[in-house]
């Protein structure tokens, strides 16, 4: 008796055979050449007749002497002509009245939401958001608490934090990455 080990090895050699007989079979089948053509006296369709061909040759010549010549200046695609000057309107002097310009407000500070921790609670779950700041600054704040003098937290969500700056008054939303 065969193991089915050595039956299913049997039956892949005798496959790999079968199919290496067959393409080679495919390959090597041979067909008839074709019969080659009888001799004629009469000249052939692909072969020219010179004079045929010198009479063409003589009209192409014809219509080149008769074809526009090419423009002198020819345009580059790749430099760009100067802009037309536009002629400027006299200049009148106004006298600018003093405005009050409101203060320009910082720039936001490089916050990073790294993570929320949730801690469950009998008035709900109490979470704590964990933030990046510039250089190695790193801030657990709760709902309340303020970071660094600049932002008050108004909200931890599940997978955000909101923060309400203190200079603009401004909302700015932190989500997880």
């Amino acid at each position: 008796m065969l193991s089915n080990q050595s039956r299913r090895g049997a039956v892949y050699i005798g496959g790999g055979a079968l199919l290496v007989a067959w393409l080679a079979a495919a390959n090597t089948t041979r067909r008839p050449d074709p019969p080659a053509p009888a001799p004629s006296e009469h000249p052939r369709a692909d072969e020219p007749d010179w004079a045929l061909l010198q009479n063409e040759g003589t009209m192409l010549r014809e219509r080149l002497a008769h074809a526009p010549s090419p423009s002198v200046t020819p345009r580059n695609p790749f430099s760009f002509a100067s802009a037309p000057a536009v002629p400027s309107a006299p200049s009148r002097r106004i006298a600018a009245a003093s405005v009050d310009v409101a203060p320009v407000a910082p720039p936001p500070l490089p916050l990073i939401l790294m993570g929320i921790a949730e801690q469950p609670s009998a008035s709900g779950a109490q979470r704590t958001a964990i933030l990046g700041g510039s250089g190695d600054e790193i801030y657990m704040v709760t709902v309340g608490q303020t970071i660094a003098a600049r932002y008050t937290v108004t909200a931890v969500g599940v997978d955000a934090i909101e923060l309400k700056d203190l200079s603009t008054g401004g909302l700015r939303r932190l989500a997880l990455r």
